[in-house]
């Protein structure tokens, strides 16, 4: 059982990833330099910032969950009837890093696009887009690693 549990964590892990390939430089790369340069429209800024605030609103969600997640998983590596403690404290640290990685990058990315918001190109906008997908398979991927930890017996 626990098996089926890791495999299927694991291939939903590939899956995202090999979904996310970044197609948004291909669409970087066709257009041409005036297309990329040309600033968005007040209109399309606005739904940008609204979406950037639901995206923000809903990574912050997911990385509370993470956060509880890894607590629990630290409640286990700290369990004296373990059996498992190496392992799990692997799996702990690993995560940890993870989480404070991606807290971090949401956190310059926020400061980023506030700082740059009123200057956004159609190029600025399909590169965020990009980041977003990049940073949700990344959180995808944390979310099956600290799953696989919590399905370790211990």
């Amino acid at each position: 059982m626990k098996t089926i549990v890791l495999l299927s964590c694991f291939i939903i892990t590939l899956l995202v990833l090999s979904a996310c390939e970044r197609p948004e430089k291909d669409s970087i790369s066709t257009l041409s330099e005036s297309e990329r340069s040309k600033p968005i429209s007040d209109s399309t800024r606005l739904q940008t910032i609204e979406d950037w605030q639901k995206f923000r609103k809903d990574a912050g969600e997911s990385l509370l969950k993470a956060q509880e997640k890894l607590n629990l998983l630290e409640n286990q590596c700290t369990d004296e009837k373990s059996t498992q403690k190496v392992r799990l404290r692997r799996v702990f640290n690993s995560c940890d890093y993870k989480l404070e990685k991606l807290k971090s990058k949401l956190f310059r990315q926020g400061i980023k696009f506030r700082n740059n918001i009123d200057h956004f190109t159609t190029e600025d906008l399909l590169k965020n887009e990009s980041w977003r997908t990049a940073f949700n398979a990344k959180l995808v991927a944390l979310h099956s690693s600290l799953d696989e930890g919590l399905a370790i017996n211990p």
